[in-house]
Formats: C-alpha cells, structure tokens, sequence
C-alpha cells in the first residue's frame, strides 16, 4: 500500500498533467504524512540522534586561526610563504613558520632602561636560558631543547647582542652611540631597528632612554614532533616568565607574544560568548512557547496540546546543525571558525518554517474545514511547504561552493547548504508529524468570530491602505531611496577589511597586551617587507644593475618607506667592505668573497644563495632586499603595503621580486573578502528566482522575490558597513549568514499574494476585486509567522551587545539591522510592490494571464 503511495508521489511531481509542477507531489505527500505520521517521525528521530553521536565521537579538526585555507588558492601569498620556506629553511625543506616574541620592559619606569647593563642582561639572560636551558621534547634519542631546532634562525638577534656586546665592552673608551635604527659598530653599521621601542633620543641621534626591548623567536614546524615541541617551548615559556615577573628582585617585567597564547584566550573568549548565547537560548525559549501560544491564540485554538510542540521546535534548529557537522565530519572537512556560526542559518530557517507550517495548520478558512489530518495537511502541503522548500533549497546550490578556489569559504557555504537542507528535512519530515500527533486536526475548535473578526476588519484596512493611500507610497519610497544612498556611500567609503585579533581576546588576558605591542607599537614604529628577489640581476651589467637601482630607489620612496638608511640589503653594506665608491654603475663582482666572508657580514649568507664560477665571481640565485616602513597601525595597513610592494614588484618583472610579511596570508584574506560581500547576494537571488519559476511558476512573482531579497541584502551590508563594522572572517561569515536568511523575510509574502487567488471574493458577473482581497489574504496568512519569526531570529542575540568580547558586539547590531530592515521591506515596501505590478503578470500563467 505505502509503495504504491510512493508512485502515486512520484508521478504527480515529474507528470503533473494540468496540475501545477511539483504542487501535485506537495499535496501527495502532505496526505501520506498526514495519515503515517510515525512513519516519518521516527526515522527522522533516529536520523538525528545517530547524528548526535556520530559528531560527538568522530575526531574533529577545527582551526581557531583566520589564515589556514581562507585565501584562493591561486593567492600570491602561497608563493611567499613558500618561499620564506625554501629560503631560509633550504631548498626541498617543508614545514609552516613558527614565530614568537619576547618584550621586556623596564619596571622602574622613571630611572630604568633597556639599555642599562642590569635590565639588558636580564632580558638577553632571560631569552637565552629559555632557548638553551629548557628541555621541550624528551624521547629515546635522548632531551632537546630550542637551540636543537632552531638551525640558522638561532642567530636571529645577534645584531643587537653584538652592538650591546661591543657597546657595553668598550662604548665608554670609543665614545660609541647606541643610535636608531642603524648603529656603528666601528667602522660598520648594525641595524637594530626591530629591536628597541618607545625611545628617547639626545639632540645627537644618540638613545637616552629605551622602555621597550624585544627579541625573537623564528623557526620552521615540519612534523608533528617539532609541531608538539614548540607548543611544550611556548607553555614552558610563560611558566618561566610568569616566575620572573613574581620576582621582586627583578629589574623587568617579560610579556610572550606566541601563536599557542593567543590560541587558548581566543578559545576562552569564545567560552565566555558561548555563556551570552546560553542566555541568549533561554531568551530564544521563552519567546518560542510565546509564539507557539501567539499563533494558537490568533486562530482561536490555543490547548495546552499546542505547548507539546516547543520542545520539538526548539531542538529542531541542533538537530539541524549537528546534522550538518557530523556529514561535515565524516567528509574529513576542518572546522574553521565561520562553519562555527551556522547554527544561525539552522534557527533563523528552521523556526521560520515551524511557524509558518504550524500557522497554514491552524489557519483553514470557514468553507475548508476538513475532517482527516490527512487532507488538512495536504492542504498544508500544497499552500505553505512550497514557500517553505524555497527558503531551505535557495541554500542548496551553494554547496557547489565546495569547488571554489578559497578553502574555508567554500566549506562554509557547503556546511550552510548542509544545514538547511537538514533543517527543510527535519521541519517537513520530522515536526510535521508530530504536530499531527500532538495538535490533531479534530482537536481544532471552531474559529472563534469575535476574535477573528476585528483580525480580518484590520488586515482589509491594511490592504485598503496599501491600495490607495499615496502618502504610505511616498514614504516607502523615501525610505528604500535613502537606504539606497547610504548603501552607495557606505560600499563607496567604508568596505574596509581588518582584524585586530585582540577584538576576539577576553578583557584583562594577559595576550592582549602582546597583541597591542605589536600591532600598537611595533609595526607603527619599523616594519621590514622583503622582497624575495628569485632572478637577481647580474651585478657587474651596468644595465642591470642600473633597473635593480632604481628598483631600489622606488621601493624607498614608496607611501610610508624610512628611506635607504633604514632600509637592508647587502649592496648597501658591500661598498663599506670593498672600498666602492658611491654612485658606481656595477660592481666589482670579484670582491665579493671578501664581502661575504667578512666577520661582521658573513651574516649576509643567509640572505644571498650564490654558487661560485671558475673565475671566483658568485653566480647570484637568490637573494632578499629589505624595505623599512612606518606608520603602519593594523592588518589594513600592512595589506596597503603589500599591495603597494607587489605593485613596484609588477614593474621589474625580469627580476621576479616576490613581496613577504609575516601577515601576508592575511593579507590575501583582506582582499578576498569585498569579492564575497558584494557577490553573494547576487547568487542567493539568482537562486531564489529560480526556485520560484519551479515552485510557482509566474516570472513577475519570482522577480519581485528575487528583486527584493537583492535591495535588501545590499542595505543590510550598506547600513553596517556606514556604522563602522570591518570586514574579516568573524564578521563576514556573520554578515553572509545574516544576508543568507532575508529569502525569509520575502518569499512567504511573495508566495501567499500569488496563491492568494485572482477571483476568490468576487461573484460571476462582479468586477474583480483584486488589490483588496488580494493584498488583505495574503497579510492574513503570512504577517503573524513572518514577524514572530523574524523576533525569534534576532532574540539569541539579545545578549551579545552587553558580553566582553568586542567583536561579537557587532553581531546583536547586525541582527538588529537585519529586524529593522526586514520588517519595513515585509510589511510596508514589499506589498506595495506586489500591488504595483500589473494583476495580469502575476497569475497561472508564467508570464501573462487572461482575465
């Protein structure tokens, strides 16, 4: 009997005859769920709590950091980086750079300075104790500490542990000055730049006073080994300096700036979130049994039955989003930290469903009163799943997003397509089974007149507004004309892409105040880009030496550049070696041995790669040149650096320069990101166009819906981005997920008006009464769920603004951007442009009906 059902589904979707595409199929399925509710409701059930298992026991691999996958893979940063590897790791060698830095300030601000013999010692002690002292892997082969790791990069600082060697020997004999950011050293320069802040100089250049010293730690992490060993480093570090700076004997107090620090706050500021949405459900709770209770009192059926639905929908939207993450799991697909924020997309789809299907369930005009949940649900089906299955497939093709060049987006859209597919299987195949159980149709009272009287009273004068008053027109027109102009200007002028990763740091973690040494005074202060420099002229060729000059010459006069002085490369220092006179057309290549065997510049072997001819001149391979800048105060920043450096690097092509930083991944994510913001809300209208030509095939119909998520897509983005909010990945995921869930706002509305019917109030012979009718029916079944869901949508996040973690502040203002928005496009804009459109565009016909 059920497979014979099956077929009869099966052919009323794919063979309709005169039916309606797919309308057929709704109504068939409606009925067989109406008359087998369990049926459904348990493999549904089953389907879920498998899913809950499957992803709390399957190993996971999430990704806390916003650089791993979340640049194109054809993104000029993965060159860079590899690079940086094969540079100075060597050639063949793998493995992701480890960074980590050591501050020290002086604690008697007043008198101390890093430079003093007492504070210096205890700072350059300090490093080195930790790097040749501290055993950070044991195994078989024996106790390692960093020094058995870090190769080449374990003279990472010795400039300034040379110039403080030197000084601190003979400065008081020789009159040396410790000046910034070059020193002489006797007759050679050391540049110490990077590593002496917040300074004060005499009327001689010479430093006075230094509150801010810092070194660095810089290695290659190629295993698991070292990749366990360097966290063992980092923990083992803190520990060490938190011991120092409980000591009140010591002269300075050490701040660790390392990626496993960072890691663990950002977890903890996220665990400290995660208690504001836990206030956030309780909210969401309270408003659902309010709704539940709303929509049964509207229609005159309230029963206690009605309550036995919330826990079904309440669970639905995690249903939905473990669903998701568990498939996402088996996929062996990493969880980065905007697949994090799906669930949004599970409860704003998810209960905007519930409470539309269990409205069309309550609301059966007098003259439909049907005697079975069987055809009562069909009905249910036929009028309301359609707009239903629109909002939830509009998500689906973004899976093909799987496909696109950027990891982490193309994971995100896949989990989101995932997640609403979920949330349209649980709500049709799981709720609506157990509201047949629970809220059967026999225990419908019959619609109460006195309530539902003044109800229709209201939405005829509603739509008698729509039709006639120009003053609603002209107000609607104001307000989508000046919401255009503020999404014109705030695209124009304020799509900026940033991070400020203390933005994700707890109040008070002791991380934040590394993160703002670098970002606050470090990078402002000198900022070194390299250019890795992969066919390097020939250094005797008056011709080629004379474009790499100017090269050079640009790079220093680029927007915020030092100057040559605090520039590095080796050309500057190799005529202070061989005696070259300035301004020479090429060098004597055959000095260079001398050069590069010099005790002071020796160190330039690890920034040249050269092999040697027969005539004892290097043939150059590689080499890097450093370029110094200032002024440089965020991510944003040093995206305009790099941009600006690869800009110079395109004009000299014959030598394949390559701009590096340590962000320059981030970078390539800075500059992806605007790409997305702008072009996803042409996709997710494409897509509702299209579902709507299948649904409910009426162009005019289907391009309001599609016209209208569009406009308000891009006012949501104009109206943030004018309030100031930065683009990165926290904030565009959030952003897309709240674009994602406009359909909402529209398409029920859009629907009901086409299906509201052309003639149903007017008698044979009567003149159509359209506008009226029309515009009041479709108000009836579709403004009560509409709104409620839109507040269930936005009440999560009630919490957000008041939590600590400032960037999630963003989030309640964009939810409550998103209400505002949704609300005057649902109800004033969006039905005074249904009822402009001429009454014979939006009927049966796809394009034109026949009155």
């Amino acid at each position: 009997m059920f497979h014979e059902e099956t077929i009869t589904v099966f052919r009323t979707l794919f063979f309709p005859g005169e039916r309606m595409l797919f309308r057929a199929g709704l109504l068939s399925l409606g009925e067989i769920i109406g008359r087998r509710p369990l049926l459904f409701a348990i493999p549904s059930a089953v389907l879920a709590v498998t899913a809950i298992v499957a992803f709390v026991f399957a190993p996971r691999n999430v990704i806390l950091n916003m650089e791993d996958g979340f640049s194109s893979k054809y993104a000029e940063s993965h060159r860079a980086n590899s690079l940086q590897v094969s540079f100075f790791a060597g050639e063949g060698a793998s493995g992701k750079p480890w960074y980590m830095g050591l501050f020290a300030e002086p604690r008697n601000r007043s008198k101390g300075n890093i430079l003093n013999t007492k504070e210096y010692e205890e700072f350059a002690g300090f490093y080195k104790s930790i790097k040749k002292d501290l055993t950070i892997m044991s195994n078989e082969r024996g106790n390692f500490t960093f020094m058995d790791y870090c190769g080449e990069m374990c003279h990472l600082n010795d400039p300034l542990f040379k110039t403080m060697g030197v000084y601190n020997m003979i400065g008081w004999i020789s009159g040396m000055k410790v000046q910034w950011p070059v020193t002489q050293v006797m007759q050679y320069n050391a540049n110490i730049g990077k590593h002496l802040f917040h300074r004060t100089e005499d009327k001689h250049g010479e430093l006075t006073d230094v509150d801010l010293g810092a070194l660095y730690f810089m290695l290659f992490d190629n295993g698991t080994e070292m990749s366990q060993a360097l966290k063992n480093f980092e923990t083992a570090a803190y520990i060490e300096a938190n011991r120092h700076n409980t000591d009140p004997t010591k002269k300075t107090n050490l701040i660790i700036h390392s990626a496993v620090g960072m890691e663990g706050e950002i977890k903890r500021g996220l665990g400290i979130v995660g208690n504001y949405f836990a206030v956030g459900a309780v909210f969401l709770l309270a408003f659902l049994i309010a709704a539940i209770a709303i929509e049964s009192f509207v229609h005159s059926r309230l029963s206690l039955l009605s309550f036995g639905l919330v826990p079904c929908a309440f669970f639905l939207p995690i249903f939905a989003s473990v669903s998701a993450f568990a498939l996402c799991t088996v996929l062996q697909m990493p969880f980065n930290i905007m697949m994090l924020m799906t669930p949004v997309v599970a409860i704003g789809l998810t209960l905007d469903s519930v409470l539309h299907v269990y409205n069309s369930w309550l609301h059966v005009d007098r003259d439909m009163q049907y005697g079975s949940n069987e055809a009562q649900l069909g009905y249910v089906f036929e009028s309301c799943i359609a707009s239903v299955l629109i909002n939830g497939l509009s998500f689906v093709p973004l899976a093909f997003g799987i496909f696109l060049p950027t990891e982490a987006f193309g994971n995100l859209f896949l989990t989101m397509a995932l997640t609403a597919a979920f949330s349209t299987f649980y709500v049709i195949f799981l709720f609506t089974p157990l509201m047949v159980i629970l809220v059967p149709c026999k225990s419908h009272m019959k619609i109460n007149e006195k309530t539902s009287k003044p109800l229709e009273a209201f939405w005829n004068v509603m739509s008698l507004s729509f039709s006639v008053s120009i003053a609603l027109r002209l107000v609607s027109l104001i307000v989508v004309a000046a919401g255009f102009a503020a999404t014109i200007y705030g695209m124009n002028n304020g799509m900026k892409s940033n991070v400020d990763y203390r933005s994700l740091l707890p109040p008070y973690s002791a991380s934040r105040k590394g993160a703002g040494i670098m970002t606050d005074t470090v990078w402002p202060d000198l900022l070194h880009i390299i250019f890795f420099v992969e066919s390097p002229p020939d250094f005797g060729n008056p011709e080629e030496f004379g474009a790499f000059t100017r090269f050079l010459n640009e790079s220093s006069s680029l927007p915020y550049a030092m100057g040559k002085d605090a520039d590095m490369n080796w050309l500057s220092d190799f005529p202070l070696v061989t005696n070259t006179p300035a301004n020479v057309d090429r060098f004597n290549m055959s000095l260079f041995r001398s050069f590069i065997t010099h005790d002071v510049y020796k160190a330039w072997n690890s920034g040249i790669k050269y092999k040697w001819n027969k005539d004892g001149t290097p043939d150059i391979k590689e080499m890097i040149v450093m370029t110094a800048f200032n002024g440089t105060r965020s991510l944003a920043g040093k995206a305009r650096l790099i941009n600006q450096c690869r800009e110079l690097a395109a004009k000299y092509p014959q030598f394949d320069l390559i701009p590096f930083d340590t962000e320059v991944a981030m970078v390539d994510v800075l500059n992806e990101l605007p790409q997305y913001a702008i072009g996803f809300p042409i996709a997710l209208s494409v897509f509702i166009f299209a579902l709507f030509l299948i649904f409910s095939p009426n162009l005019a119909s289907a391009a309001v819906a599609a016209a209208t998520s569009f406009v308000l897509s891009y006012l949501i983005l104009g109206c943030t981005l004018l309030l100031g909010m930065e683009l990165n990945p926290f904030t565009m995921a959030f952003l897309l997920l709240s674009i994602s869930l406009v359909g909402r706002l529209v398409v029920h509305i859009t629907f009901h008006y086409h299906e509201s019917g052309l003639y149903k109030d007017t008698k044979v012979g009567e003149t159509p009464k359209f506008s009226k009718s029309r515009v009041s029916r479709t108000l009836q079944r579709s403004t009560v769920p509409t709104l409620l869901s839109s507040l269930l949508g936005v009440i999560l996040l009630l919490p957000l603004p008041f939590n600590p973690i400032p960037m999630f502040t963003y989030f309640g203002l964009l939810g409550s951007i998103q209400l505002g928005l949704g609300l005057l496009f649902s109800f004033l804009f969006l039905p005074l442009l249904l009822h402009s459109v001429p009454r014979a565009l939006i009927g049966e016909g796809l394009i034109y009906t026949r009155h």
